[in-house]
């Protein structure tokens, strides 16, 4: 019986044993426990501190572990409370070495508000021939300015496997070949520009050469005018190039789930590209080497001019036989402060969509409804069988009288496409739709379908509820309507959508009000249909024991 009891003591000493578990345990703690837990005993503080400074955000708590900082009211700048010695970098050492991801923007313009003197005090007595965060693999700096380059420099050595950085172009020649020197295991590489100068150097001259250099690199994105057009035909050569974007967005890879596949490759022209996110002219320009991408599985294409979007979709049909995930945005036009809208979509621009049978998801933004009608979305739901996910001009605003979709064109992917995760269409809801009488479990989505986005399609409040009726009708009760500003189909450079809100319609005074009137109209469908969650629930049981009967 002591044995016993002794084990059962002994048991919470074998838990601070398994490093994996104790991980999992802290990382699910919130900020304030891992405090706490710090302050407990020499074994938990050491757990916890990991933790607490995996992920570490901003460049202010990096100086704060080196010395406190203060400042006073005739001097808003933050300092050090006293001179750096090597005993306040011994101290830093005790943290820093947690660090393995740091991340770092401008919110709060921090630099500003940092003393040049402190800043210059940080890099000119760190120690020498040592990292600052030897245990750091991945680095986003979002802080574009030319007054920390150097601070972002600093933190570069050979263990680093992620970077993203926002730079100024004059800073970018200097900057990357920092890269190529300190960090030469880099696996990604992500680079966007803070702001352009004229007379800045070409970057294009030294960034080919630096991922050539980078043997280890799998991933790039930068924009499209840093790599010239004779560099990219060698680029896309290389077989370990994974990842390729040369525009702001392309798909998320959480939609995408990219299969390697281990088909033989060696007479491959260009063996090893499978996610490309370029433009529609840049697409014409590599034309000879599209077909040679055998493992090419997402394509992100930005649309430069209306009439490069059949000439682009005839050559990917034909083409890219891999292809399972397929996006298309139109690029933003302004002259001055003047939004141009682009001519819409219409079903000869898009024919070439049907025969690309094997798509999984398909992404369509522009800022104007499409020019298609129910019988078009119809030949497309019969041409595309294995949809996942499905986006057309979702967050579109204006007014069109004809050939616009209406509610009716859910029914032909709710029959056809029963792999359907998500599915999203601007369509006139103020449109009649088909009678419920007349629907039945044969065209109702299968339960497979998780979510359906709304953002600008035209509905008025007075149709709230029938809408939101018909839509129980053919939903599975566990879809979740969805409004959202952007898609979340697409990711953009910078990893994060937010500042991309209005892909297909960027805020404009003429359509600001409009966009805002009809989402809250779909707001209102929305807590409708959590209101009848129970209904829908008991309708589709209903039908189901019926049919079984």
């Amino acid at each position: 019986m002591a044995d016993s009891e002794e084990n059962v003591q002994r048991r919470p000493n074998i838990f601070w044993t398994i490093p994996e578990l104790v991980a999992m345990t802290m990382q699910s703690a919130s900020p304030s426990a891992l405090a706490a837990c710090a302050r407990v005993s020499k074994v938990v503080s050491e757990h916890a501190l990991d933790a607490l400074y995996r992920e570490t955000n901003g460049f202010m708590p990096l100086l704060r572990l080196l010395c406190p900082m203060e400042r006073t009211f005739t001097d808003p700048c933050w300092n050090f409370t006293s001179p750096i010695s090597p005993a306040h970098w011994d101290r830093f050492k005790h943290y820093s070495n947690r660090i393995h991801f740091l991340s770092v923007d401008n919110e709060g313009h921090w630099e500003k508000y940092t003393s040049p003197e402190a800043l210059a005090e940080f890099l000119i007595t760190r120690p020498r021939g040592e990292d600052l965060l030897p245990s750091l693999s991945r680095l986003e700096w979002m802080d574009g300015s030319q007054r920390t380059k150097s601070l972002a420099v600093a933190i570069l050595h050979d263990r680093l496997e992620e970077i993203l950085l926002e730079l100024a172009e004059a800073d970018f020649p200097v900057v990357v070949e920092h890269l190529v020197r300190r960090a030469p295991r880099l696996r990604s590489l992500h680079l966007t520009i803070s702001s352009a100068e004229v007379d800045a150097p070409r970057p294009d001259l030294c960034l080919a050469n630096a991922i050539r250099q980078l043997s280890s690199l799998s991933s790039v994105k930068v924009p499209w005018h840093f790599i010239a057009m004779g560099q990219l035909t060698t680029l896309l050569q290389l077989p370990r190039l994974k990842t390729l974007w040369l525009t702001p967005f392309g798909l998320d890879k959480s939609v995408t789930k990219l299969d390697h596949t281990e088909e033989d490759i060696s007479g491959s022209e260009v063996p090893g590209i499978t996610d490309l996110s370029v433009d529609s002219a840049v697409l014409w320009s590599i034309r000879r080497s599209i077909g040679s991408m055998t493992r090419l599985s997402s394509l992100h294409l930005e649309i430069v001019d209306m009439n490069h979007v059949h000439r682009s979709l005839h050559l990917i049909s034909h083409s890219c036989h891999s292809l399972k995930h397929f996006s298309m945005i139109v690029r933003d036009h302004r002259t001055g402060q003047t939004l141009l809208r682009p001519s819409r979509f219409t079903f000869a621009m898009l024919a070439p969509l049907l025969n690309m049978h094997g798509l999984q998801t398909l992404v369509i933004e522009h800022p104007t409804p499409p020019n298609l009608n129910d019988h078009d979305l119809g030949r497309l739901a019969d041409s595309l069988p294995e949809l996942r996910r499905l986006e057309i001009c979702v967050r579109a605003y204006g007014v069109e009288e004809r050939d616009v979709p209406t509610l009716g064109c859910l029914i032909p992917f709710a029959q056809k496409c029963r792999h359907l995760v998500h599915i999203g269409i601007w369509f006139d809801a103020d449109a009649e739709c088909p009678a419920l009488d007349r629907l039945t479990d044969e065209i109702t989505f299968s339960p497979s379908l998780k979510s359906i986005a709304f953002y600008g399609s035209r509905l008025r409040s007075s149709r709230q509820l029938r809408r939101a009726d018909f839509l129980a009708s053919i939903l599975s009760p566990n879809a979740e309507l969805r409004v959202s500003e952007y898609s979340t189909l697409l990711d953009s450079v910078i990893g994060d959508m937010e500042p991309y809100q209005y892909t297909a319609a960027p805020r404009d005074p003429d359509n600001e009000l409009e966009l805002y009137t009809q989402s809250a109209h779909w707001e209102g469908v929305r807590d409708i249909l959590s209101r009848l969650r129970t209904t829908r629930s008991s309708r589709r049981e209903s039908s189901s024991t019926q049919t079984s009967t």
